[in-house]
């Protein structure tokens, strides 16, 4: 089951011709951080790798966020 509003969001940003960023950024109240997240940032040289990229970026947020807030029975 997928959740309305996932707490990671992947994103890129286009730094010149041919270099985008992708990162991921969290949402925190009503703010983003991407400091959050823990991540860094990969650039990239095509769009659509960067996009590929981001979403690995997410799922590596999501496993360290699982891996550090283990519930405690």
């Amino acid at each position: 089951m997928k959740l309305a509003f996932d707490k990671f969001v992947p994103r890129v940003a286009k730094l010149d011709k041919h270099k985008y960023a992708a990162y991921v950024d969290i949402h925190v109240d009503h703010l983003w951080d991407m400091a959050v997240a823990n991540c860094g940032v990969r650039i990239c040289s095509k769009r659509k790798q960067a996009e590929k990229v981001a979403q690995q970026l997410v799922a590596l947020a999501r496993k360290t966020q699982q891996a550090t807030h283990k519930p405690h029975h």
